[in-house]
């Protein structure tokens, strides 16, 4: 777990999926990691759909 958490403070990932395959069933042995560091990037409406745009007429 420890390990995860410092991936996802590194790479700024706002969450993460820690997975344990010793257990009967899968997903009993899914855990969902949120990291409290992390910046939430948000799409503003000034930059969807303008890449790629640059330079056409």
């Amino acid at each position: 777990m420890t390990q995860l958490l410092t991936y996802m403070q590194l790479t700024d990932c706002p969450v993460g999926l820690l997975i344990n395959f010793n257990v009967p069933r899968l997903m009993e042995g899914v855990k969902r990691l949120i990291n409290p560091r992390a910046t939430v990037k948000r799409r503003t409406e000034d930059t969807e759909g303008t890449e790629g745009t640059e330079g056409t007429v």
